[in-house]
């Protein structure tokens, strides 16, 4: 445990020119090999290069396969673009020497080799004469494969062994650990704490209310609360957990990385409750406006796609692109020429640019008039569109009206029943039910008689023309810092390629107004109606069954689970005026609540911590960090997580010690990488449907079981339900469709079944060939777990994970010029449900269209008011880096780079005579931290960037001590500037744990656009 778990000995804090000293030697050493490390290469021509998994005989064309190397098809976690990769291992040791990008897979081939092609083919994609179907891996993911053996990780359960924070640990078996966290009791005696813990078998109570006072807080089981990763392919088993337990308290961590922008589509999309998003058809697209996003760059998921599929279209479709941001970043650059163009904007402002092309396009009828017109699909398949929107429904504006704001119905006209909407027929004039128009007018402003009387209505698309119409160009340019020309410029270039122009928007709109940034940007692409087209934008090709409805197994289903019942701690997705707490005592509530929030990480801990809206008694952090990743949350987090009064029970589940981790009860060992089981789907940058498989593909040093599996979060999970005597685990847990019922009592059980699933979805995937299997590992894998599933199956499942997945042949993706898979419900340019609920802070409805608000707090105080510019002359942003990231912190990727800066605008930084290199205090309100000066030409005057995934306070940035053994805390990984804890806090919010910076809207973690100013030192 020791030798494996050795930390690294502090090192003195070196810059970039210093990576190679004595002190760092040993660093380098498990970083890389060579002469400038001190060793001796093993051959005169080729060094220590490392052995080849084949090579092709130059004349024949023949494959000659290597009997030391096995490869294995599987899945990349460097990022959460979790591209398809090969895996190249070292038979006899067992060690991964190597990654390539998969042939087979659309996340790192373009084209990919086809789906049918055998592994054998596989290997030549890497040989000379088969090189267009190579597949590529990033910086990335080439390096943070040292997962595997970082001397950090965490391979057995730990159990505190001193208070919360102090980093003092204590290895128990696996068994022990799980029995203490489900019965409870006096857990840390032996420490001095004398606090008795309710243990998980109790908290399961899915009928005693918490508080009968509230009793839309649902019942005691909602006391535990779930905080999880992004969906790395594990995250249905979690949510298998949660629901058979009986607690709504889970969620992800979209609230602290893209809720603004999937908020943003669910609006346009009109699903809440899915927030699906839309890309670019980068092979035939002819222009895209990137706002917030850096495609292809340092950002844009799937990045590494998306920048090989923009490298080629920009050669080959003549595709031109612009990137509105403040931070230039590499994918506009001399390679690029006229083919890209940066345009630096003042950061927050990013809906007043949009509102402003949407002006222009109104008043220059620059709208597509023949899909806007058409309000139902049958009409718009008729005119030639493959999709249609709701800009022609009529709203009910009457003020004071029972319905304002609502749609009006044609059961309110007695022409139609409550699911049909009421439009003006362009040809007639008269009101009808959308369903029965052809073509309805855009713009209506009149009076319509319901139940005798007479009522003002409007169309969707006249309200979104009145916000934009709010202010004029000019302003729009003042507020933004971009001239007015080149707004004009740009909507007029959007608007000048029929359907193959997008809008695409990013992380940085996660700012305090980034809702409505986002909704106002994308509303555009429905402007224009290039949804579903060939070159427009796209919601992606989908994935096949693997959890839901399977075709052989359903997962999901779980006999003799509780129904959820109550609201999250998180007070996300559910109206105030709906509590009790209202009832009682009206607007504004003690704390912002937000209905059309989802995933709020931060929200969740920070909630938790508080006790408001009411107290929790256990939480499981699986490799969640809010502490360090949402905005303000750390400087708070300290002395509040300590307090088991607060939380009286935490659970982790991680690979590493990270800033959250560290302050739990009991940690749980995880798999990473080539180690781990999972099916997942490529966000919707790809057009094909795709399933992602990766399962154990080498072995692992994790602690075992009593049932002989390696310790992780799924075999934990699964223990931890059988323990507790959960539905849906244990014998006789899955239905399958030949009406019998499977067990559920490892991993295997769940994703081979999951993977069966993939295999016969549709028309099923033919057998695996018997030479493929050896070839990829797989003949002795499938042989471990032959009693899972049937020899068909098995045979079916081996041909699915030889190839790291299953792929929609890419030349099906297209119907003519419209995408093959389409989205079919219309786009909104007006969320009834917003008008119709009101804000727990204003008690105002929110706006329900695209329109431009100026960053604001939780209670929509403005930002300028209690930080007015005169005073903070700077707003900072951040963004990611190319290589580092903050999941981990890859010792391989921190020789590179170290550290990050604190970067400014040379003009800024000559006006308060601050030279480059010079060290200066960074100030937000009520926050401050050293850091030296970076000129950057490529950032906008006025704005300070700060590159993100450094200055870290865990992953062995602080001392640990595990048993008798010591771990110096190690400086290199604590270099630089953690952004997010040197963000300001809310000052509208009394309730302290609660005071993080939030989109006023949807609560997601406002990490942009703070108000910062330099002092020189």
């Amino acid at each position: 445990m020791a030798n494996r778990r050795d930390f690294i000995k502090g090192i003195a804090a070196v810059g970039a020119l210093g990576v190679f000293s004595v002190g760092y030697k040993d660093t380098i050493r498990r970083a890389a090999s060579g002469w400038w490390t001190g060793e001796k290469p093993k051959h005169p021509i080729y060094g220590n290069a490392l052995p080849r998994e084949a090579h092709s005989d130059p004349k024949s064309g023949k494959i000659v396969i290597s009997p030391k190397i096995q490869i294995s098809h599987v899945v990349c976690q460097g990022c959460t673009t979790l591209c398809g990769v090969r895996v190249v291992q070292d038979k006899e040791s067992g060690k991964v020497l190597r990654v390539l990008g998969n042939p087979y897979h659309p996340l790192s081939a373009n084209p990919t080799i086809p789906f049918d092609a055998s592994i054998i083919e596989s290997y030549k994609a890497f040989t000379l004469q088969k090189q267009k179907y190579r597949g590529t891996m990033c910086g990335r993911g080439n390096s943070t494969f040292d997962k595997l053996y970082d001397p950090r990780r965490i391979i057995t359960v730990l159990k505190r062994n001193g208070e919360r924070g102090s980093g003092k640990w204590k290895p128990i078996p696996f068994d022990q650990a799980v029995k203490e966290i489900v019965e409870g009791g006096y857990l840390f005696k032996g420490i001095g704490e004398s606090h008795k813990i309710t243990g998980l078998k109790k908290i399961r109570d899915t009928k005693t209310l918490i508080d009968p006072q509230n009793p839309e807080f649902g019942p005691r089981s909602n006391q535990l609360v779930i905080i999880g990763t992004f969906d790395d392919g594990r995250i249905s088993l979690m949510k298998r957990f949660f629901k058979a337990f009986g607690t709504k308290n889970f969620t992800g961590h979209r609230g602290t990385c893209t809720l603004t922008m999937r908020a943003s589509y669910a609006a346009l999309l009109n699903d809440w409750k899915k927030q699906p998003h839309l890309k670019p058809d980068f092979e035939h697209c002819e222009f895209g406006l990137f706002i917030g996003t850096s495609p292809g760059g340092n950002a844009g998921n799937p990045y590494k796609r998306q920048g090989m599929l923009i490298a080629q279209s920009r050669v080959q479709n003549n595709f031109k692109y612009v990137v509105v941001d403040p931070v230039q970043h590499t994918n506009d650059n001399q390679a690029s020429g006229d083919a890209s163009r940066w345009i630096p904007i003042k950061p927050g402002t990013d809906g007043a640019l949009a509102m402003g092309m949407a002006l222009w396009i109104f008043k220059n009828k620059r709208y597509d008039e023949n899909f806007l017109s058409r309000p139902n699909l049958k009409a718009a398949e008729a005119a030639g569109e493959p999709s249609f929107s709701g800009a022609t429904w009529l709203v009910i504006v009457e003020p004071g009206h029972k319905k304002e704001g609502a749609f009006l119905r044609a059961k309110d006209l007695e022409i139609g029943n409550d699911k049909t909407y009421v439009v003006i027929d362009d040809a007639r004039g008269k009101p009808v039910s959308h369903t029965a128009c052809k073509k309805a007018k855009l713009f209506y402003d009149g009076t319509i008689l319901i139940n005798g009387q007479r009522v003002r209505v409007k169309t969707a698309l006249d309200i979104y023309r009145n916000s934009a119409y709010a202010f004029t160009l000019k302003e729009y340019s003042n507020i933004c810092g971009i001239p007015a020309k080149t707004i004009v410029e740009l909507a007029r270039e959007f608007t000048s390629h029929g359907k193959k122009a997008v809008v695409d928007i990013g992380g940085g709109t996660m700012h305090a107004g980034g809702f409505y940034a986002g909704y106002a940007a994308i509303a555009l692409n429905g402007l224009i109606g290039n949804l579903n087209w060939k070159g427009g934008s796209n919601v992606g090709g989908g994935r096949f069954k693997d959890a839901v409805n399977g075709p052989r197994y359903n997962l999901v289903k779980i006999s003799g689970a509780p129904k959820l019942k109550g609201i999250r701690v998180s007070r996300e997705g559910f109206p105030y005026q709906k509590t009790s707490e209202f009832k009682r005592h009206g607007f504004p509530a003690k704390a912002a609540w937000y209905p059309f929030g989802h995933g709020l990480q931060g929200e969740m801990l920070s909630s938790s911590l508080a006790g408001y809206p009411y107290p929790i008694k256990a939480l499981i952090s699986w490799h969640a960090n809010p502490i360090y990743g949402a905005a303000s949350l750390q400087p708070m987090a300290h002395d509040l997580m300590k307090d088991p009064n607060r939380i009286p029970l935490i659970i982790a589940i991680d690979a590493f010690m990270n800033e959250t981790t560290k302050y739990a009860d009991y940690i749980f060992p995880d798999s990473v990488m080539y180690e781990t089981w999972g099916t997942a789907a490529p966000w919707q940058g790809v057009p094909a449907k795709v399933s992602s498989t990766r399962y154990p593909a080498i072995s692992s040093p994790l602690q075992k079981a009593s049932n002989g599996e390696q310790v992780d979060m799924d075999n934990f999970i699964i223990q931890l339900a059988i323990a507790l005597n959960l539905p849906g685990f244990g014998d006789k847990a899955i239905p399958a469709e030949d009406g019998k019922f499977y067990p559920l009592k490892c991993p295997a059980d769940y994703y081979l079944r999951a993977f069966a699933n993939i295999a016969y979805d549709g028309k099923p995937v033919p057998d695996a060939k018997l030479e493929d299997l050896p070839l990829t590992g797989l003949d002795k894998f499938l042989n471990k777990y032959s009693d899972i599933l049937t020899s068909e199956e098995l045979r079916k499942v081996g041909y699915v994970l030889a190839r790291g997945g299953r792929f929609q042949d890419p030349n099906t993706v297209y119907s003519g010029e419209w995408m093959s898979a389409r989205y079919k419900k219309p786009m909104m340019f007006y969320q009834e449900n917003m008008a119709r609920v009101k804000n727990s802070q204003t008690g105002k409805p929110y706006i329900p269209v695209p329109t431009w608000f100026p960053l604001r707090f939780a209670n929509s105080a403005l930002m300028e008011k209690y930080y007015p510019e005169s005073k903070w002359p700077f707003r900072i942003v951040s963004y990611k880096s190319i290589l580092p990231n903050a999941m981990y912190p890859s010792l391989r990727l921190r020789a590179i780079s170290p550290s990050n800066y604190i970067e400014i605008h040379p003009d800024d930084a000559k006006k308060l005579g601050i030279k480059h290199g010079e060290k200066v205090r960074l100030e937000t309100p009520g926050k401050s931290v050293e850091g030296e000066i970076r000129y950057r030409y490529g950032l906008a005057k006025g704005v300070i960037a700060i590159e993100g995934g450094f200055g870290h306070t865990g992953f062995g940035a602080h001392k640990i001590e595990i048993g008798k053994t010591i771990y110096e805390a190690d400086k290199l990984i604590s270099m630089g500037i953690g952004y997010n804890p040197i963000m300001p806090s809310d000052p509208t919010v009394s309730i302290i744990p609660l005071a993080m910076p939030a989109d006023f809207v949807t609560g997601a973690a406002a990490r942009q656009a703070h108000p910062a100013r330099i002092v020189k030192l």
